[in-house]
């Protein structure tokens, strides 16, 4: 599920990687403290939408869940892109 009172703001929309590989896509609102807690944090990319984003829905700013994290998220855990493809690296907190 996405939590993502913010959406349409300029919150940015992150992948977090644990120390055990597994990847978490959300908005940077806080919802990944417990997990940053709880499995630790390897690192976290800022996803660029220009690259990432389901194609075709540029103008709405109003399902960024299916739009950005659910279209990443699939893209990533199919190989269809490396983690390293989300964007740019940011500093490991959340």
């Amino acid at each position: 599920s996405v939590v993502d009172p913010g959406v349409g703001t300029n919150r940015k929309s992150v992948v977090l990687k644990t120390k055990n590989g597994q990847y978490f896509v959300s908005p940077d609102n806080g919802t990944l403290t417990l997990v940053a807690q709880t499995l630790g944090i390897d690192s976290v990319r800022e996803i660029d939408e220009k690259a990432n984003r389901l194609k075709g829905s540029e103008k709405s700013y109003t399902f960024h869940g299916r739009d950005v994290y659910a279209y990443t998220g699939a893209r990533l855990a199919s190989g269809a892109i490396t983690f390293e493809q989300v964007g740019p690296e940011l500093p490991p907190k959340v």
